[in-house]
């Protein structure tokens, strides 16, 4: 008697998937009724596309939707996991080069260190009146513009370091941690 209920269950759990799986692949279809390949162009064949089409809808919204939806939002978490480890790893990585760096790019970071002071040092005087603000902005493109020049004739930044030393010490991008979209 066992063997038959569980034999029973088998079978309807198999029937279950078979059913989902016709109802899956009809609505991954082109969308343009080939479910029923034989009957293309005659009537019975477009009379029982007709008849089986607001079934299968039924199945859909009754069925597949309900199964599908939580699935989707676990792999959408799983997808999210994967690249927020990956964002870990990344992160991880990037201090640990920075760390084994440090010996030979410390008198960079210094550098940026004193420069950025300066800088917000100069943007804060020149908060107070707008008309030292302009000139500020002005100063720096001009900068800009000399240092461009300099670059197209001799290849050397006068603003920034070089491709050598930009490679050595700061190899590390600024990656935002991944959004959860479920």
């Amino acid at each position: 008697m066992e063997y038959t209920k569980e034999s029973f269950i088998l079978a309807s759990f198999l029937f279950g998937i078979l059913i989902i799986t016709i109802i899956n692949d009809y609505y991954n279809a082109n969308k343009s009724d080939k479910l029923i390949e034989g009957f293309k162009d005659d009537l019975i064949g477009d009379a029982m596309k007709k008849a089986f089409k607001p079934m299968l809808d039924g199945l859909k919204k009754a069925i597949l939707d309900p199964i599908m939806k939580p699935i989707n939002k676990i792999m959408g978490f799983f997808t999210y996991l994967g690249k927020f480890f990956t964002w870990i790893g990344d992160i991880i990585k990037c201090s640990i080069e920075t760390i084994i760096g440090l010996p030979n790019c410390f008198i960079f970071y210094m550098f940026d260190l004193f420069i950025g002071f300066l800088t917000m040092m100069i943007k804060f005087f020149c908060s107070f009146s707008p008309a030292l603000e302009t000139a500020r902005k002005t100063t720096w493109q001009i900068i800009m513009k000399i240092d461009k020049m300099v670059y197209s004739i001799s290849g050397f930044h006068i603003v920034g370091y070089p491709k050598s030393v930009i490679k050595m010490c700061y190899k590390c991008q600024n990656v935002k941690m991944p959004k959860m979209k479920l």
